[in-house]
């Protein structure tokens, strides 16, 4: 057979199989994660900024993250966070304390995306404060891998981004950007049911 002739049918063949090995993969991966609404703990770090008429001020600080799973996949979460140190302005002497409450959609299996959205709810301290408490909307994202510690028990490291408008007028805003990993345990945790033969 000519070699041009073997060479359109490998490029066939590959075109055939490749998609069908990629959907089984797929499959696979999703089937490796354990099924049922996950309750989650966690614990991070990273830098708090707040930005007044363009100037910033920014530590690093720590988050408190609690998570309950709203469907057998998790794909919609509900995610309540804590940023108990204080982030202070750039130009003025006040600063905040943060918790946020976010509902949350993910896309992915082992591997995932999480987009957020929800409010943030602030503290404010310092002598040139302007009000005891406030709050503003807040969006966030979220990308992280599970790492399975057993068919209920999984651990997740992530990459954290939170933004939130305090004051439309003089661009006030804040934001924090950090590591974090998350402990989920799943109370009645199941497998997703594997094809005959597997």
């Amino acid at each position: 057979m000519r070699p041009g002739v073997l060479l359109c049918l490998g490029a066939a063949t590959a075109l055939a199989v490749g998609p069908a090995a990629a959907d089984e993969a797929a499959e696979q991966d999703e089937r490796a994660v354990p099924r049922g609404r996950a309750l989650s703990v966690g614990a991070g770090i990273g830098p708090a900024a707040m930005t007044v008429s363009g100037e910033t001020a920014g530590r690093v600080v720590p988050s408190l993250v609690a998570r309950i799973g709203l469907d057998p996949a998790n794909r919609f979460q509900l995610i309540g966070e804590l940023q108990p140190n204080q982030v202070k302005s750039p130009i003025v002497d006040e600063s905040f304390r943060a918790a946020n409450l976010m509902a949350g959609v993910s896309f992915g299996h082992a591997t995932r995306l999480r987009l957020l959205l929800g409010a943030q709810y602030r503290s404010w301290s310092g002598t040139q404060r302007v009000e005891a408490h406030d709050s503003g909307p807040l969006v966030g994202l979220d990308l992280g891998h599970e790492i399975r510690l057993g068919d209920r028990l999984s651990l997740t490291p992530e990459l954290a981004f939170r933004a939130s408008l305090v004051e439309l007028e003089g661009g006030v805003s804040s934001r924090f950007l950090g590591i974090q990993c998350v402990l989920s345990w799943r109370p009645g945790a199941t497998r997703a049911a594997s094809p005959p033969g597997q």
